[in-house]
């Protein structure tokens, strides 16, 4: 009677532990990668929306009837409160949060439970209009997934503060 031994059976689950092992992380970082990749031209849509009700207005809306932008089937919107101001807050995928709140024109979208990194768009930058389309991503010190999709997308790292990297494209 033919067949495998114990050690033999043993080197094949060591070696499928260890390629297991090797290709998780990387998994997971092409989930959240992914993520973020779906919420990108959603960001793009508001911005376009902002800067249309900006010239017309003078002032970013916190209000999504105000924009001519159609909100995508799967993404719910809800009144929340951001930075202090009563804003509405579109979730784009679940756990990830895009307040309106337009605090210096920018756009930030945010996952919960590190499942994203934070991730900003620039419709105007202080007054400084050259920087309209500037991306930056936000990823805790601590957390080398989303360090990894932030680099991953492109970013270059401009700033260590206290808590977090920041990434700009």
């Amino acid at each position: 009677m033919k067949g495998f031994t114990l050690i033999e059976l043993l080197v094949v689950v060591l070696i499928i532990g260890i390629l297991a092992s090797v290709a998780l992380p990387q998994y997971e970082i092409a989930v959240a990668k992914s993520r973020v990749a779906q919420v990108l031209p959603f960001m793009g849509s508001v911005q376009a929306a902002q800067e249309a009700y900006y010239m017309a207005n003078g002032v970013y809306s916190d209000d999504w009837s105000e924009l001519d932008v159609s909100i995508p089937s799967g993404v719910t919107v809800s009144a929340c409160s951001e930075g202090g101001r009563n804003t509405q807050c579109a979730t784009v995928l679940p756990g990830v949060v895009c307040p309106l709140q337009s605090g210096g024109g920018v756009l930030y979208c945010k996952g919960n439970n590190n499942q994203i990194p934070t991730i900003g768009l620039s419709y105007e930058y202080g007054g400084y209009r050259g920087h309209i389309g500037r991306r930056v991503c936000y990823a805790p010190v601590n957390s080398d997934k989303l360090n990894k999709v932030c680099k991953a997308l492109g970013g270059v790292l401009k700033a260590v503060e206290y808590s977090e990297n920041r990434y700009a494209f």
